[in-house]
């Protein structure tokens, strides 16, 4: 109201002053009239179209053109447009409001957009939108988001392992024990370790066994998979759950918001993660309990863009969330400890890295940089830097359709972003009758270890060495690939073969089993960490650091006519082959990368 009175003595003055100016000028004699005095061009042109926003100050309102990709410009507290034309629309938004649209109108120049709070009530009985249209035909993210032409979010997420989790033969048969066709070995039996601690017995080598399970340790318990894999179901009751039924609706083909593993409204409605000081989860709050979730409807989704056109689909609210552009989002499944042995962490991999750097440089690049390109975007060399696809942000007017694939998988279903993350080098020395190799494997792409996250997964660096009669070459030294490489004689039997094998070996407590997976139980590293040299550390964590290098030398034996041929992959593998083999997994080797160098 001051504000209106101070305006108004203002008009006053002004109507006296040009009132006495028009007075005096009837009676002064006639003057020249003056030249006119050049005014300077103005730096800036703010547009003849204004926006006037209520519910919010101006200053923190973003108002777009989404159809121009026009952004209006503050002109000293007024929001001003250049263009708004025919079948285009005006958005607006701001933090802790919904987005509001309204149609542009020919020779309109002043626009009133009310925005409207977010009710941010803790309804933790909320009602889940489901992805798919089996789990709900009457609303559902399928039926507007599965256009290949258009939008195909919907399309991509399902090829993505966030839709797979009861699809996908590892998480079912790891969480019951059991093979790829049902069978299992009955609950595992308990006994003493020498220290009089329970213990674990081995299975007997006389029995069929179909691998580790968590449901065999521990029938009667829960655990806590479903906060990651399948949080709709725990956050209505904000309590752990058993799956077993899940994943047996889900082999039966039946679809429910709970079978649909991480769905789409899961994301599209979190406005924020709760972190500690050290920016990460709190140990007590697993996976989907470190989530902030808005609770205003059902039907209101958050998202990285402040531009949706909201009255295209009655009755939906639209609101924007910097979260979507930040690795936070991605830190409350992707770091996690058991018994005080940290198994997942590609989030803390990615702290501790040179992408973790200032955002306003190239060279930082948050998990959504890789994960999630803007959609077409395929060679990570090609993703935007973090400015030009900050969520909720008037500086990112190019990028706003993201990929929901976030492996990038290829028509072969394999991804790219394994294929892209490390380079490998070979260099080769002919000296006194032998052939030394050196082979060098650098992560370049991946801004965590690589391999990370689950303990199956590793890489196998493979050296074949032969004649030009094809006949293998005999090593005379360095490294050689261990057992968990696959002892046996078949062509995924890499064990004894030159190479090494970048992995996370785990040890089980109260067996000594190794490679032990089931992390559910007490775990440590294989064996303890050592100084080699000043620059080397040897450990159970083999998997190479993002920017890092492991570098390893082979020597052979020089064949007569001097003529060798060394073919070296670095093959990415989904689990350890005797478990696979156990599970009745296929066994599905990745190249991720492979160079062949011949001597003549």
């Amino acid at each position: 109201m001051r504000f209106f009175f101070k305006n108004l003595k203002r008009v006053l003055h002004l109507k006296f002053f040009l009132a006495g100016c028009i007075f005096l000028s009837a009676c002064l004699p006639a003057q020249p009239t003056p030249e006119p005095t050049p005014q300077p061009t103005a730096e800036k042109s703010y547009g003849s179209i204004i926006v006037n926003v209520s519910g919010q100050l101006a200053e923190n309102v973003i108002v777009r053109v989404p159809e121009s990709g026009e952004v209006a410009q503050n002109d000293n507290g007024t929001l001003k447009l250049v263009a708004c034309g025919t079948n285009q629309h005006i958005t607006a938004w701001a933090y802790g409001y919904k987005i509001n649209t309204v149609g542009c109108e020919t020779e309109k120049k002043v626009y009133d957009v009310q925005l409207t709070p977010i009710a941010m009530s803790n309804n933790s009985h909320l009602s889940w939108i489901p992805a798919g249209i089996n789990s709900d035909p009457n609303f559902n993210c399928q039926t507007c988001h599965s256009n290949p032409n258009g939008l195909d979010e919907y399309l991509e997420w399902q090829r993505d392992g966030h839709a797979s989790v009861f699809q996908d033969p590892y998480f079912e048969k790891m969480y019951l024990g059991s093979d790829n066709s049902g069978y299992t070995i009955g609950n595992t039996q308990w006994g003493f370790d020498n220290q009089g601690h329970q213990a674990r017995v081995l299975p007997n080598p006389g029995l069929p066994y179909y691998g580790t399970g968590f449901k065999l340790d521990y029938p009667t318990e829960t655990g806590n998979c479903v906060y990651c894999h399948a949080p709709a179901a725990a956050i209505g009751s904000q309590t752990r759950m058993d799956l077993t039924q899940t994943i047996y609706e889900a082999r039966r083909g039946q679809s429910s918001i709970f079978t649909e593993g991480i769905t789409c409204d899961i994301c599209h409605k979190v406005v924020n993660v709760q972190l500690d000081g050290n920016k990460v989860p709190f140990p007590d709050k697993p996976g989907v309990l470190s989530y902030e979730f808005v609770h205003d409807n059902r039907f209101l989704f958050m998202g990285p863009n402040t531009d949706a056109i909201t009255n295209n689909v009655p009755g939906q609210d639209f609101s924007c969330a910097p979260i979507f552009s930040k690795s936070e989002f991605c830190a409350p499944c992707h770091t996690a400890e058991f018994n005080g042995t940290q198994i997942y962490d590609s989030y803390g991999e990615w702290l501790a890295s040179p992408y973790n750097k200032d955002p306003n440089k190239k060279e930082y690049k948050p998990c959504q940089a890789c994960h999630m390109p803007p959609d077409g975007i395929t060679d990570l060399s090609e993703a935007p830097k973090m400015s030009e696809r900050e969520a909720c942000s008037t500086d990112n007017r190019e990028y706003s359709d993201f990929n929901h694939d976030m492996m990038l998988h290829g028509d072969d279903n394999i991804s790219a972003l394994i294929k892209q993350a490390a380079d490998l080098k070979v260099d080769t020395k002919v000296d006194k009758g032998v052939i030394t190799v050196t082979v060098t494997v650098s992560n370049v792409n991946a801004g965590h270890k690589f391999p990370t996250d689950s303990p199956l997964r590793h890489l196998i660096l493979v050296i074949e060495a032969t004649t030009t009669s094809s006949a293998r070459l005999p090593q005379i030294d360095g490294p050689t690939i261990p057992l968990w490489g696959g002892d046996g004689n078949t062509i995924y039997d890499y064990a004894g073969r030159p190479g090494e094998i970048y992995a996370n070996i785990l040890i089980a407590k109260d067996t000594s089993f190794s490679p032990e997976v089931a992390y559910w139980n007490p775990v440590q590293p294989a064996w303890p960490a050592w100084k080699k040299t000043d620059s080397q550390t040897i450990s159970a964590d083999t998997r190479i650091l993002p920017g890092k290098t492991a570098e390893s030398m082979y020597v052979f034996g020089l064949p007569p006519n001097g003529k060798a041929t060394f073919n070296v992959k670095l093959i990415y593998r989904y689990a350890f082959v005797d478990l696979a083999r156990q599970k009745g997994w296929p066994i599905n080797d990745i190249i991720a990368k492979e160079e062949t160098v011949a001597i003549q």
